[in-house]
């Protein structure tokens, strides 16, 4: 009895391992870190998701896939198209990295199943890719404009997949420059040389107009410090003048001032005399004089004549003085 128990606990065990090992085997998978498992039961999607890990299935019921959340770039090579005037283009490569909304991937994989890249990436590239250059002449795309194609190209790809498939959301674009045919290239080669003169021209007029602009600065300073210097020495030579003429204007103001105290001294003396003389002059003082005259004359009048000569002589004086 003690050996069937036995034998029916190894039987147990043997069947454990014998489905276990399986399972393991088949329906044990790893889903990589910035993706999530989505799973199919008969074909049918179901609204399992898993997050990164170790994860076990049903081997030959269910059926899981990863899907990449995390941002991804797709790649697309040989990207053709024509522009208005008929000239076909092509594009070597066009990037395109995209990222999913996670609350959207299920939508997204019912209804355009795990392949969404190849139809909403992919596709999506060419034909918008169509579109813009049909619009446009093959000057605009591959100079004027060439600048301006990644962000059109994603407004317009991101203005569809959010109508129809919102989970995708595109980071950037990034196109490389298109081939043109071999009897346009050397003429656009030769464009973009001339656009490279036009550009150093361009740089080098600003630095050749400040230099233009200091040189003329630097001349009016140097103009402003001459004409300042000058202006300094003619009020120098100006005040020497008006320095010299103040001394010559005072020395002649003590010549007249000198000269002027001399004619009056001598005017004073002149008119002292004059006073003094004026008050000698009495007719007492003028006959003393004659008597005086008289007593030294050695001659002698005798006769009625001597009072006539005194008289005369009287007379004469009087005249003289």
């Amino acid at each position: 009895m003690l050996k069937l128990s036995v034998i029916i606990s190894i039987a147990f065990c043997l069947c454990i391992i014998v489905v276990i090992i399986p399972l393991i085997a088949y329906g044990g998978h790893h889903i990589p870190e910035g993706s999530i498992g989505v799973y199919y039961v008969g074909g049918k999607l179901t609204d399992k998701i898993t997050q990164s890990g170790y994860h076990i299935e049903i081997p030959f019921i269910s059926k899981h896939k990863v899907i990449q959340t995390t941002l991804k770039t797709s790649k697309i090579k040989n990207v053709e198209c024509g522009t208005s005037s008929g000239i076909m283009l092509n594009f070597h490569l066009v990037e395109v990295n995209t990222r999913l909304k996670h609350h959207l991937i299920l939508d997204l994989v019912r209804n355009y199943s795990d392949s969404y890249l190849n139809l909403w990436i992919k596709q999506r590239v060419h034909h918008e890719m169509n579109e813009l250059c049909s619009k446009k002449s093959v000057d605009e795309i591959f100079i004027h404009e060439f600048d301006k194609i990644d962000n059109r190209l994603k407004g317009s790809m991101q203005k569809t997949i959010d109508k129809y498939s919102p989970a995708i959301q595109i980071i950037s674009v990034r196109v490389s420059k298109p081939s043109l045919p071999k009897n346009l290239l050397q003429g656009y080669t030769d464009i973009e040389k001339q656009k490279s003169y036009i550009k150093l021209a361009n740089q080098k007029q600003p630095l050749e107009l400040q230099k233009a602009e200091t040189e003329k600065i630097r001349a009016l300073e140097n103009a402003n410090k001459e004409f300042q210097v000058r202006q300094i020495e003619m009020k120098s030579k100006i005040e020497k003048i008006k320095s010299k003429r103040e001394i010559s204007k005072l020395e002649d103001q003590l010549l007249y001032a000198r000269k002027k105290g001399i004619a009056d001294g001598v005017s004073y003396k002149k008119k002292s005399e004059a006073s003094i003389n004026s008050k000698l002059l009495t007719k007492q003082y003028l006959k003393l004089q004659v008597l005086n005259s008289m007593t030294q004359n050695n001659r002698i009048n005798y006769g009625s004549t001597v009072q006539n000569v005194k008289k005369i002589e009287i007379e004469r004086s009087t005249r003289s003085k």
